[in-house]
């Protein structure tokens, strides 16, 4: 273990000498063969190199973040993209190629959903993450303490405070739009911010404004995609990156992944999925999109539909009347908020929230139009496809079907 530590620390200076040799040999060349930089340069700056920076910077830029090993594919990439005979066989280009080593994102979120994306652009070294913006504190949980959001916490404990952002308000803000402008973006990355973000701070990135919506639009614009395909008892979701323009979710899609929705899936593992898999992809996506490699494709109109905001009443429940189809529904796409909920008169006027709702998936087609509670010669039974059952009384701790039967129902 000790050998092949050496080895790892003789590799690594080997690494850094190398850059930092060749990063000597690019400014000699800067200074005379450059056609940016060098004496031909009055005549020959953006004639000959298409790129913005010009690769000998480039090259220097990338030496310093990659070292030399890793260095050797970038630079190899951008040389060989790199030639006067690019576009339409013409030697002398004016048009040119905003390349840079990194770029620079704004990252808009207010949700812990957006945590591990943010987490993945800070990792990625073809990202520079400038700023991130998120929305003031404001009161949590039943004691209304005013928290900040999981975003400012985050970017708080990495010690990157002087990154954060928590403008009040976005339209008409001035100050907020020269604090944006002065960080020249590239892109700004927007993941459940919960703010309609003005014309004006769209215009601003230099390649693009970019959201990450929860649903294969243009199915499930709008609020609650990811509870809405549950509702709607969706064999596939997935996530959209699009490019944003004023109108709400209308917008052009630059790419799209999907996955099937197993039967026992609630809102919780679809979230689990995205967070598992698609920072990284987001990140390869959006570098991709940067280099040229994506185009965005306009949404179907004929195929768009609607999602609404979540509202508390929405779960409630009649066990006694409902079928079992769609209380496991509602069970499944509001299992993080606001939960299933039912209340009867007569046990105590106490509402009891369902915490956990397991059904046999092999007898669920049998049993999906009975209730989840049938009441026969004034007792209690449960549906026949439900294999486990939590139910919550207010103020109490859970209980299984057999407890509460003892404790409530007589």
């Amino acid at each position: 273990m000790l050998l092949l530590n050496y080895i790892k620390l003789f590799i690594n200076n080997i690494n850094k000498i190398l850059a930092y040799l060749t990063i000597f040999l690019l400014k000699i060349r800067q200074k005379t063969l450059s056609p940016d930089k060098g004496v031909l340069s009055f005549w020959l700056k953006w004639k000959v190199c298409v790129h913005q920076p010009h690769c000998s910077q480039y090259c220097i830029e990338s030496l310093k973040i990659f070292w030399f090993f890793r260095w050797i594919k970038y630079c190899f990439e951008r040389v060989a993209s790199c030639h006067p005979f690019w576009k339409e066989n013409k030697f002398f280009i004016w048009d040119k190629v905003y390349d840079p080593v990194m770029y620079k994102v704004v990252f808009f979120s207010s949700a812990p959903i957006g945590i591990p994306f943010l987490e993945e652009l800070f990792r990625d070294k073809r990202f520079d993450v400038v700023g991130v913006v998120t929305t003031p504190p404001k009161p949590a949980w039943r004691g209304l303490k005013i928290s900040p959001t999981k975003i400012q916490q985050y970017v708080e404990n990495l010690w990157k405070k002087n990154l954060l952002q928590i403008p009040e308000k976005l339209r008409w803000n001035q100050n907020f739009e020269n604090w944006l402008r002065s960080k020249e973006p590239d892109f700004i990355v927007v993941i459940s911010y919960w703010k309609i973000i003005p014309e004006s701070i769209l215009d601003i990135p230099n390649i693009a404004p970019v959201n990450i919506h929860w649903s294969l639009l243009p199915k499930y614009r709008w609020a609650s995609p990811i509870q809405s395909v549950l509702l709607d008892w969706e064999k596939q979701t997935g996530i959209t990156l699009i490019k944003m323009t004023p109108e709400l979710d209308a917008w052009d899609i630059i790419w799209q992944i999907k996955f099937d929705i197993p039967f026992s899936w609630t809102a919780k593992d679809i979230i689990d999925k995205m967070v598992e898999i698609w920072p990284w992809f987001t990140n390869d996506v959006l570098f991709k999109y940067a280099k040229g490699e994506i185009k965005e494709v306009q949404q179907d109109e004929n195929q768009v539909s609607r999602c609404y905001k979540i509202k508390k009443k929405d779960g409630l429940i009649n066990p006694f009347e409902d079928s079992l189809d769609s209380v496991w529904r509602k069970y499944k796409a509001f299992i993080l908020w606001p939960w299933i909920f039912f209340y009867v008169e007569d046990l105590w006027k106490k509402i009891f929230k369902i915490t956990k709702l397991d059904i046999d998936e092999t007898k669920f087609d049998e049993f999906k139009n009975d209730p989840l509670i049938k009441i026969e010669d004034w007792k209690w039974f449960l549906n026949e496809a439900v294999k486990n059952i939590k139910i919550r009384p207010e103020g109490k701790k859970d209980l299984s079907w057999e407890e509460f039967l003892r404790g409530y129902v007589k």
